[in-house]
């Protein structure tokens, strides 16, 4: 199960979990290459989800059963084009 309000997402922990985003530069321009997206605790980085380019600017990013196995509570996610972070990190609720 996989739930988005706004840009917090609400998922079941060691299952699948795809997250798609748009992911442009400041010209509205598709960024075609370089992207992640990664999960963290409250102090590291504990997962990096594989990343899928579909086409004009789209992405998905999957995480798979093993990397969230076990885990439960909030988490954070942030998508990140080569070292930049993308947005804050937003909140990913693992039940």
């Amino acid at each position: 199960m996989i739930e988005f309000l706004h840009n917090a997402i609400r998922a079941t922990a060691g299952t699948p979990i795809g997250i798609t985003a748009l992911i442009t530069d400041d010209a509205d321009e598709p960024i075609e290459a370089g992207c992640s997206l990664w999960l963290h605790n409250d102090n590291d980085m504990i997962a990096e989800a594989e990343p899928i380019y579909l086409g004009d600017g789209v992405w998905t990013f999957q995480l798979t059963p093993q990397q969230t196995e076990g885990l439960c509570g909030r988490f954070w996610y942030c998508i990140r084009h080569t070292n930049d972070m993308l947005c804050f990190k937003e909140p990913i609720y693992l039940i």
